[in-house]
């Protein structure tokens, strides 16, 4: 079940400013989780649905179960440690309808009180798992913070059934210990757990599933339980796409490029089966065939031995070699290259048009009593060869030794065509991991092209606006900047950008529909794109001059609004992927000030308490009636002392078809802060639904089903601490006509930039930058056309530092004509 994926679907929301504040980049290497991780399985019952499959004895049995697979998995990196605790609702409106079919409270809560009575202890907890009587598709949700015993925890939190329902296939059927529970599809949601525990399951880089759920032999996609991949198993190369990285040592994992130059290279593999023990082979237990950036083939073995050795579920249904076709920017990464597509005739049966699929409707679990072209598929045996024409790769299995337990295998490559492979870095990547990409940044014109108020990043990206680089200046115009990388082999040719807006602004983005088109750029507006060589990139914008309602803006005279910009690469000539071709870039800010006071801390003058809206609509599916759950969950970094809720404390909120409502966000924030630090609010909103498997055949009479988790939207709400700021303006109209325009910006920042904005007398604006002298002071002049005959008025806006507020006049200042 997908515990997070790109966010394609947007909670709306209206905060108070437009902006996403500098901070301190955070680098997080990916590294899987190690150590001691502790999980309770809390055993609900409710009122009207006591009665359960398994008794406690035997879940305290599959827990030893579960930790022995997982010490497995992991080399004997993690210490899986599982405890069991009753947990009985037994108020008259604990039902099971109640959390599950009506508006509900929190499950997560109530089973957590409930199971401290039983002894549970919350401190050091890592995860939870709500076990339900009866049927059901497990999922995972975000991470949750419950109480008990005075203890505040945060807390992995999966919903997984006693009952086999869609995830275990026949009920009565073979189970993967003595313990005789059915404990297949929890080690698939405890691995989403670790998978977000570990920070390597983030908004916008989904890899919950990293075949999508269409390969047999991965313990995160459809076959469990078992081994995971090499892919899944090893350091990724870019971004942050991992499931269990490290839990393979690298030394395990052996590179073949292919030739620059010359005659076809064969070399020699003896291949190790991937579940077994690292430290008992000397073997290498994977390959890497690289084709570009990021972009793969692995070569694997799979046995029946240890994490592979569970042939239920159905685990692994053949053993032999296995191969993947690997882009890690892609959704999803992974896709599987299945024998029967390239060893004898007919590929491999994926509907019922195939005249073999009567074949596979009483298929067995493994390859022995069902089919090889039956999913999830034969492996490539000893034999058989794997042709990759368009890259000049070949696979072949030429043995066999059952006394090591190795295949042989023989990988011939040659030189490889040059292709182009267009990149702009998505957020929620390195180094920032935030709802922002350091590949798409503002300049405004209010504060002066080429100044940003948060700062640039350290050579060689000098030029390039940290964070948001500048707030977006509403009504003037600001320069929406992308980076465009080409990280392929050869030079790309003929490139365009499409630059888009969310719409309208003030709101954010709505599902499936919301963006307006703001500007494209191609070799006739930006020379560069005509050719980007490899390893090259160019910088490339587009003016955009924000239009917004007041009446959206809670706060007119600060200009403040959410918002977003998206950036879609054309796929250009040559290409063979585009899965790096779409970033996002969030706007949302907000300022809390603090008090003028010398020294370089600046205490607020009390707690401050900033209450906006998120605005929360079930549009998810606007062909299905039916009332949605949405799950609220919340993380932050905000400073000791700081307080916040969210949705008045409801961690769950059913929604009718095509319900928005207004979910409350109310932050306060201590007295005591410093002025120019940056504190977060992550929000977020997800649901469960039915998906589809979409490589897995309908060997039934539905199609494969399971559930599946997803954010569907959310949104980082920055607090910036910033000293306060004014500006004043007065203007003076002389016979000549022309306009004179005095102000001071308090404080006194010499060298600063203001925008004083001319309003004419029908409404045309006039804008000059000016630049603050000693003291603060600044004036401008001002000739306005002949033809515009009337009172005029005045504005000035400053934009604000990192560590100072913005500041603007009223558009009412009146301009007093003089004789």
């Amino acid at each position: 079940m997908i515990v997070r994926s790109r966010p394609i679907r947007w909670v709306t929301v209206a905060l108070l400013a437009l902006t996403m504040a500098m901070f301190v980049p955070v680098t997080r290497p990916a590294e899987a989780r190690t150590g001691t991780y502790r999980l309770a399985i809390l055993q609900v019952s409710y009122v009207d649905s006591t009665d359960h499959a398994y008794s406690q004895t035997q879940l305290q049995a599959a827990g030893g179960e579960l930790s022995t697979y997982f010490g497995q998995l992991s080399n004997g990196q993690l210490n899986l440690q599982v405890s069991v605790y009753s947990a009985p609702l037994t108020a008259s409106w604990q039902t099971r309808a109640h959390y599950w079919t009506g508006t509900g409270d929190d499950l997560v809560q109530h089973a957590v009180t409930a199971a401290a009575g039983s002894g549970l202890q919350l401190s050091g907890l890592d995860g939870v798992i709500v076990l339900s009587p009866g049927a059901g598709g497990d999922f995972t949700i975000d991470p949750q913070e419950v109480h008990a015993g005075g203890v505040t925890q945060r807390v992995q939190t999966s919903f997984d059934f006693e009952g086999c329902g869609g995830d275990c296939g026949t009920s009565g059927g073979p189970t993967p210990g003595p313990s005789h529970v059915w404990w297949n599809g929890w080690a698939h949601e405890i691995g989403h757990q670790l998978e977000i525990a570990d920070g390597t399951v983030l908004g916008g880089n989904w890899n919950g599933h990293p075949g999508g759920y269409s390969s047999g032999y991965d313990l995160m996609d459809s076959g469990y339980p078992d081994s995971e991949s090499v892919y899944g198993l090893s350091q990724p190369e870019i971004g942050t796409k991992t499931v269990f990285p490290g839990w393979l040592p690298p030394s395990k994992v052996g590179s073949d490029p292919a030739p620059s130059t010359g005659l076809p290279v064969s070399r020699e593999y003896d291949l190790a089966p991937i579940s077994v023990a690292s430290s008992s082979t000397p073997y290498l237990q994977g390959l890497k065939l690289p084709i570009a950036r990021g972009v793969y083939l692995t070569v694997e073995a799979r046995q029946r031995v240890r994490a592979d050795s569970y042939s239920v579920g159905p685990g692994i249904f053949d053993e032999g070699i296995l191969l993947h076709s690997v882009s890690e920017m892609s959704d999803p990464p992974v896709r599987p290259i299945d024998s029967c597509d390239y060893v004898g005739s007919g590929g491999c049966v994926r509907d019922r048009t195939d005249s073999r699929w009567a074949d596979c409707q009483s298929g067995g679990t493994t390859v022995a009593t069902s089919h090889p072209y039956c999913w999830p598929y034969a492996l490539f045996h000893v034999g058989d060869t794997y042709t990759d024409s368009a890259d000049n790769i070949t696979v072949r299995v030429t043995g066999h030794d059952t006394g090591t337990g190795t295949y042989h295998v023989v990988v011939t490559r040659s030189v490889m065509t040059g292709h182009p492979q267009l990149s702009i870095t998505p957020w929620q990547t390195a180094p920032m991991h935030t709802w922002e990409t350091r590949d798409i940044w503002v300049d405004s014109s209010c504060n002066g092209y080429g100044v940003y108020r948060y700062g640039t990043y350290p050579a060689p990206d000098a030029n390039v606006g940290q964070g948001n680089g500048d707030d977006p200046c509403v009504g003037h115009p600001n320069r929406v900047y992308a980076r465009i990388h080409n990280v392929g082999t050869a030079p790309a040719e003929h490139v365009v950008l499409d630059f888009k807006a969310s719409d309208p602004l003030g709101t954010g983005v709505g599902p499936d529909t919301g963006w307006r088109g703001i500007g494209s750029v191609s070799e006739a507006t930006f020379p560069a794109l005509a050719a980007i060589p490899a390893g090259g990139y160019a910088d490339v914008y587009v003016e955009w001059t924000p239009d917004v309602d007041p009446s959206r803006i809670p706060d007119a005279t600060s200009f403040s609004f959410h918002s977003c910009i998206r950036v879609d690469v054309a796929r250009a000539p040559g290409e063979t992927s585009d899965a790096e071709h779409q970033a996002q870039e969030n706007f949302e800010y907000f300022q809390a000030q603090t008090d003028s006071g010398g020294g370089s801390g600046f205490a607020p003058r009390s707690a401050q308490v900033i209450q906006r809206s998120i605005h929360l609509a079930n549009a998810y599916d606007k062909s299905d009636p039916n009332p949605r759950l949405f799950y609220i969950t919340t993380s932050g970094t905000l400073p000791d002392g700081a307080e916040w809720r969210v949705a008045d404390g409801q961690s769950r909120i059913l929604l009718q078809n095509g319900e928005v409502r207004d979910v409350p966000v109310t932050v306060t924030l201590p007295a005591g802060l410093p002025a120019g630090r940056t504190y977060q609010l992550d929000v977020a909103a997800g649901t469960v639904f039915t998906a589809t498997d979409p490589a897995i055949p309908d060997h039934g009479t539905a199609p494969q089903t399971h559930s599946e988790y997803r954010d569907v939207g959310g949104v980082v709400i920055d607090v910036d601490t910033v000293k306060p700021s004014s500006v004043t303006l007065a203007g003076t109209q002389y016979q000549s006509g022309d306009l004179v325009a005095d102000g001071r910006l308090t404080p006194g920042l010499a060298g600063q930039i203001v925008t004083v904005d001319y309003l004419s007398p029908d409404g045309v604006q006039y804008s000059h930058q000016v630049q603050v002298q000693s003291g603060g002071v600044f004036t401008d002049k001002f000739s306005p056309p002949k033809t515009q005959v009337g009172k005029w008025r005045l504005r000035a806006i400053w934009q604000g530092t990192s560590s100072v507020s913005s500041a603007v006049t009223t558009v009412d200042a009146v301009v007093t004509p003089t004789g």
